[in-house]
């Protein structure tokens, strides 16, 4: 070849390959074999696309995954270390300063707080607490206590929660485990925000609510008798149970769990406004068993009054027909019981009406100032009546009088006993079971007198009436300090305001006109041996008459 073509060969060629070329010059041709085949080979590589393993692609995928968790762990575990490090380091702190960690108070985390924070945290979860009133499987009414008027004494609190700060373990280690305490407490409780709280209107239930009926007696007609109805319980609400039972459920639960909530209430009979009366109360039993003997014995009943011979039937038409059948009573026609009485009394009392008198002379005196006789207590005969008509039996018996004489046969009550003085006639008659006894002039008082203590005229009129002997006696002085006299006597029959009967012995006459002009102070004055003899025969209560 050429210069000028070597030349021009050369200038197609990187400096490399004419290095290249230059050492191929060199060697021998083994070697250039060598490099030849070398050359083919790595030119056939060069052309030849690398084939890729799946199998292997994931297992470098999963290396480098696990590297990086493994890091992450790394990082997450130095953290923890650090958190743990710097809570240990807040516990010891916050633990000087606080009721500590994981602590609790009834049940309530308290961890951290001062005992002024814990005290007002429990107070108002305390205030907090629903009470649930159940009733018939649901929930009629529901309060918070705080509405209710109860609330803890936070003083008290605090000064508990203090003594358990002092008292309580400190936390040692991160995962402590919560401890519970129980501490005293004190509750207050307004009593004005219970009573309103506890109102029975805030029990109102759409159904509504039922009052309570007593046991009660009603009258069988069917049986003819009085049967007790039992009692029937009602659900309306006592204002004076309520608070109570709540009460004693509160102070039970609040020893059980002091903050448990809610507090679930069951409205029962313990609550409820129960009967005042039920089926075995004795008093009501007794009641009806009064009733049905009244029921049975009335028309057993008969009574009949008597008045000496004379007698009053109350018969058993009479009876019947004031008997009054009643739901839950019997009873008398008091009515027709009082009328009964007063006619009884009208026909039958002889006492403060006028008397009349067939007198010693052949005629009829009228003694209208009749205080002798017979007057029927119409209050006690109407009280013994209405036991004398429950007795069932027949009953016999004189009237229960307020004012009795010595006898009685009839409307007749004088049965022939009696004194009767005539002061027009200036006489006296004493009659015995019917008898003229003794009889005699007298001297009655003066019409016009003159007080020898005042010097003024006075009427010493005998009083006329009926009265009787109040008492006798033998002998008697008899003085007067308003006339200014004192008197002894034998026999003194006193009858009424200090008039009586008795012997003057200082008087020579009886009878005529003596009366007028000397006559006594108003007593009737008898010769002794006649005074005598009539204080032989009168009694205490012996009838006086004076017209």
């Amino acid at each position: 070849m050429r210069k000028r073509d070597k030349i021009r060969s050369d200038a197609g060629r990187t400096p490399q390959m004419q290095k290249r070329e230059r050492r191929r010059t060199r060697q021998t041709p083994q070697q250039r074999e060598q490099r030849r085949m070398q050359q083919m080979v790595q030119g056939n590589f060069q052309n030849i696309q690398p084939v890729r393993n799946p199998d292997k692609e994931e297992l470098r995928n999963k290396k480098r995954r696990k590297r990086k968790r493994i890091l992450r762990m790394q990082i997450v575990f130095l953290c923890l270390v650090l958190l743990a490090a710097a809570y240990v380091i807040y516990d010891r702190v916050m633990d000087g300063r606080s009721m500590g960690c994981r602590i609790s108070v009834s049940g309530l985390s308290v961890s951290w707080l001062s005992e002024e924070k814990a005290a007002e945290k429990i107070a108002e979860k305390f205030e907090n607490i629903q009470i649930k009133f159940k009733e018939d499987g649901g929930t009629v009414y529901q309060v918070s206590l705080g509405e209710a008027g109860y609330s803890l004494d936070k003083d008290a609190l605090i000064q508990e929660l203090t003594n358990l700060r002092n008292q309580r373990t400190s936390c040692y280690t991160l995962f402590e485990k919560y401890k519970n305490y129980e501490i005293p407490y004190h509750v207050n409780v307004q009593e004005d925000k219970k009573k309103s709280a506890f109102a029975a209107s805030h029990f109102e239930t759409g159904k509504g609510r039922k009052d309570s009926v007593d046991a009660h007696i009603k009258y069988n007609e069917e049986t003819d008798r009085y049967d007790i109805i039992d009692h029937l319980q009602g659900n309306q609400i006592d204002e004076e149970k309520l608070p109570a039972k709540v009460q004693e459920y509160l102070d039970n639960s609040f020893s059980e769990a002091l903050l448990k909530d809610p507090v679930e209430f069951e409205l029962n009979v313990d609550v409820y406004q129960t009967p005042e009366v039920d089926e075995k109360q004795e008093a009501l039993l007794k009641r009806q068993e009064e009733l049905n003997t009244k029921l049975e014995n009335y028309p057993k009943t008969t009574v009949t009054y008597t008045f000496g011979d004379v007698t009053e039937v109350l018969n058993q038409d009479t009876i019947q027909s004031w008997v009054i059948k009643e739901e839950d009573n019997i009873r008398l026609d008091e009515d027709a019981v009082w009328e009964f009485i007063y006619d009884l009394a009208t026909k039958y009392n002889t006492l403060y009406v006028p008397r009349y008198l067939e007198s010693s002379g052949g005629y009829t005196v009228q003694i209208d100032n009749n205080e002798y006789g017979y007057q029927i207590d119409q209050q006690a005969e109407f009280e013994q009546l209405i036991q004398d008509l429950e007795s069932g039996t027949a009953v016999e018996r004189e009237p229960i009088y307020s004012h009795e004489a010595l006898g009685r046969n009839g409307d007749d009550d004088l049965l022939g006993n009696y004194v009767e003085v005539s002061l027009e006639q200036q006489h006296l008659w004493m009659y015995k079971d019917g008898a003229l006894v003794v009889e005699s002039d007298i001297v009655s008082g003066q019409p016009v007198g003159i007080n020898k203590t005042t010097g003024e005229q006075e009427d010493w009129s005998t009083y006329k009436g009926a009265y009787p002997i109040a008492y006798k006696e033998s002998p008697a002085t008899l003085s007067s300090d308003i006339y200014g006299y004192e008197t002894d006597v034998e026999y003194w029959m006193p009858f009424v305001e200090g008039q009586g009967l008795h012997d003057a012995a200082w008087r020579g006459a009886f009878g005529g006109t003596i009366y007028q002009t000397d006559g006594s102070h108003g007593c009737i004055n008898l010769p002794s041996y006649v005074a005598a003899e009539i204080f032989s025969y009168i009694t205490q209560g012996y009838a006086v008459l004076i017209y």
